[in-house]
């Protein structure tokens, strides 16, 4: 039979093969898509753990169940928290991309901890019949997609820091995750843990990947490697690129070092799929004038793309020839 905690296990499985599949495919990253099937794997094997055996009916009527005590509303700070994280957020909006992701985190952790304290307060209220209901359908279908959510949070905050740290120390912390998660997910299969440790000792270690994908979203990306591809340089002048074509390798990480000249003017550099710029495969962060910023990103398969200012896309734009 599966209990709550199997569930949550498969979900995450699931879930972890699902994120694997089309990180593959979409980045060709396989030590993170290792990552990843590691995870279900481990998901896997805790899921099986948890299973509950359905023991043999009882001839003896059970005992009666107490009536839960009423209790009366308490305080909460998670709307305060709600708040500062709206706040963050709109701030976010105006400064940068690290504090938007920041304040997402905090909504988040926020939203979860005030339904979660409100379903505690309402539970005592609640008719049997409800609570069967939410037994069945909202708690089953509700702990997979929190743990979505978070995985989802968890996952693209450790990739920002992998991004980060030089080609080597990336390998080395990708290994020692992979490792930590593995003997994380064994232990909690194959040894009795209390529930409040677990999800504490789980809600730190994801909190902190999170506040450390901030960190390195801020920090920025490193300098890619050198695989045989020269950076390619752009320049803006005069409301018009330097260069209307350029080549660039297939399945890459290449870079753009893209130069503004235009005074008091802000410019881009998108990468679109098609001719009339409406499916965007990369969009560069806007470079006032003067000004200079280095645009990396993963080239997608062979093909010819369009690139454009997204501030100016009918007098600033050009074709990328990706082979």
């Amino acid at each position: 039979m599966f209990t709550v905690e199997s569930r949550l296990f498969l979900g995450t499985s699931v879930v972890g093969v699902v994120l694997a599949v089309a990180y593959l495919v979409g980045t060709h990253d396989r030590m993170g898509a290792a990552l990843l099937f590691g995870l279900a794997v481990a998901g896997l094997l805790a899921t099986v753990r948890s299973l509950d055996i359905v023991p043999a009916p009882s001839l003896t009527a059970p005992p009666p169940r107490r009536a839960r005590p009423e209790r009366s509303p308490r305080a909460t700070p998670w709307p305060v928290a709600a708040a500062v994280g709206l706040s963050l957020l709109l701030v976010g909006v105006v400064v940068d991309t690290p504090l938007m992701v920041f304040a997402i985190a905090v909504l988040g952790v926020a939203g979860a901890g005030w339904l979660a304290e409100a379903w505690r307060d309402h539970l005592d209220r609640t008719r049997p019949e409800a609570l069967l209901a939410t037994e069945r359908v909202v708690f089953p279908a509700g702990v997979p997609l929190l743990a979505l959510v978070g995985i989802a949070a968890t996952v693209i905050s450790f990739s920002r820091i992998l991004l980060a740290l030089p080609e080597k120390a990336a390998t080395g912390t990708a290994l020692v995750a992979a490792m930590a998660v593995l003997v994380a997910m064994a232990t909690v299969a194959t040894r009795p843990i209390r529930t409040p440790v677990l999800l504490g000792g789980a809600s730190v270690a994801a909190l902190a990947i999170v506040i450390g994908g901030v960190v390195a979203a801020g920090v920025g990306e490193r300098t890619f490697e050198g695989r045989g591809v020269a950076p390619v340089r752009v320049v803006a002048k005069g409301t018009a690129f330097n260069r209307t074509s350029f080549t660039l390798p297939a399945h890459s990480g290449v870079e753009i070092r893209f130069d503004n000249r235009d005074s008091a003017i802000q410019h881009n550099i998108s990468l679109y799929s098609d001719a009339t710029g409406t499916k965007p495969i990369y969009q560069g962060d806007a470079v006032a004038g003067p000004g200079s910023r280095d645009y990396r990103f993963i080239t997608p398969g062979p093909g010819t793309y369009l690139y454009r200012c997204d501030f100016h896309p009918t007098a600033m734009k050009g074709t990328v020839q990706i082979h």
